[in-house]
């Protein structure tokens, strides 16, 4: 009888979120009392079934409900705020016209050094000369490390594409072409190489091409999603090596993923520390689009998008995010780039840490940890995965026992996923010191 009682309860909640989702679409006035009168009937029953089912599957039903409208599975899953945002902070400058920033360690002295693509095509170099706590910028140099302008609009990422331990860089450009750029240096003394057009099986874009890199399928490369003009993202999947990058013909719109108003311009973290790529895409207009990965690790699959989410805003056109921990306080901070070439940094204010998140409860410590990170569980592990902020694999094992050593990672926050062998998964997050 309860077991019929809770499914009946389920559909219930179904029901319930999909009339939400359309009443909040339908964009009528005057429609606030069926708005609350809704989520209230919603929370009722969520506090009923939060005892009974998991929380990783109760947040599937709910999906970006709980982003547009205040509907939490749990609290410390979502209490996550931007501040409001700071126009060309730490000493930064703004470009010529147009700004399109990515993030990366380009020196190895343990903070983010900032580049940064403009409209006429030369990628300005901004050098963190501050700390990993407290950035500050220096004056920008153009194209430095033997670069070279592209083709009327830059738009650079960064990689490492052939697992040598230095960061390579994609560039994309106007006609939808992308620039390849080997770091021929060192982590700490990078030198690039003369570009490349379209290697490895690339294919152009329609217009515009606004690459950025991500594992999205778990097979340990690094696959590529690509903004275009149209507002559409393209996926190329990685069908070589981590080491002999080999790219598929690409896919658009791939994952549930839908267009945006004109030029979508990616960006992927795991914002919701849940183990999986959430993406982020700016727009022509300024807004930014979230697109929750409500799949998998290895199998995702994006919820419809929340225009500017967590209490994000829209900026002076031409929206160009690019996300990292900017002040090495263990979240995703954002810094959009827009038309004039002034950039705006979003701090996020993380109410809560992440905890136990995955479809049950488990503990790891000691948290802060140095080396030995101890699992709290009696079942057996079949394997483990973490991940930094960007949502980036960056230590895997197989068959472990329940302490693993990560004192090869380098200090920061993290989200750890352990499977068991019975096929229950545990997501937590842990500081590495």
């Amino acid at each position: 009888m309860k077991k019929t009682h809770y499914a009946r309860k389920k559909r219930q909640l179904r029901s319930l979120v999909k009339k939400l989702k359309l009443v909040h679409m339908s964009g009528k006035e005057n429609m606030e009392h069926q708005i609350l009168r809704l989520k209230a009937k919603i929370k009722i029953i969520l506090n009923e079934l939060l005892p009974v089912f998991s929380k990783w599957e109760l947040k599937r039903i709910i999906g970006a409900t709980a982003l547009t409208l205040g509907v939490f599975v749990s609290t410390s899953s979502r209490a996550q705020t931007f501040t409001t945002p700071i126009k060309n902070p730490f000493g930064l400058t703004a470009t010529q016209e147009m700004a399109f920033p990515t993030f990366s360690d380009l020196d190895n002295d343990g903070d983010q050094d900032l580049l940064v693509g403009e409209y006429y095509g030369t990628l300005q170099y901004y050098e963190n000369t501050g700390t990993k706590t407290n950035p500050q910028f220096t004056a920008s140099v153009p194209n430095p490390f033997g670069l070279a302008p592209t083709l009327g609009l830059s738009f650079p990422t960064f990689v490492d594409l052939d697992d040598d331990g230095d960061m390579d860089l994609l560039v994309g450009e106007y006609y939808g072409n992308m620039g390849y750029y080997e770091n021929t240096g060192t982590a700490n003394n990078p030198q690039f190489a003369t570009g490349v057009t379209n290697p490895f099986g690339l294919t152009g874009s329609q217009g515009f091409a606004i690459p950025v890199f991500a594992d999205m399928d778990d097979d340990g490369d690094m696959d590529l999603i690509v903004g275009e003009y149209y507002g559409d993202i393209g996926y190329y999947e990685n069908i070589g090596t981590i080491t002999s990058p080999s790219f598929a013909a690409p896919v658009k719109n791939p994952f549930g993923l839908t267009s945006t108003l004109y030029i979508a311009c990616p960006s992927v973290a795991d914002m919701d520390n849940d183990g999986d790529m959430d993406l982020m895409v700016g727009e022509y207009y300024g807004a930014l689009q979230y697109f929750e990965n409500t799949g998998t690790i290895s199998n995702p699959q994006f919820a419809s998008a929340v225009q500017n989410p967590f209490g994000l805003t829209s900026v002076l056109d031409m929206a160009s995010p690019a996300m990292t921990d900017l002040d090495a306080d263990g979240d995703v901070d954002i810094l959009v780039g827009e038309y004039y070439g002034d950039m705006q940094y979003f701090r996020n204010d993380l109410i809560n840490g992440v905890e136990n998140i995955g479809q049950i409860s488990m503990d790891v410590y000691p948290n802060p940890v140095i080396d030995l990170l101890n699992l709290g569980t009696t079942q057996g592990i079949d394997n483990i995965h973490v991940f930094n902020l960007l949502g980036q694999k960056v230590y895997s094992s197989e068959n472990v026992t329940n302490q693993v050593n990560l004192s090869t990672l380098p200090e920061g926050m993290y989200s750890v996923r352990i499977e068991m062998q019975n096929g229950d998964v545990a997501v937590n997050r842990f500081q590495k010191l």
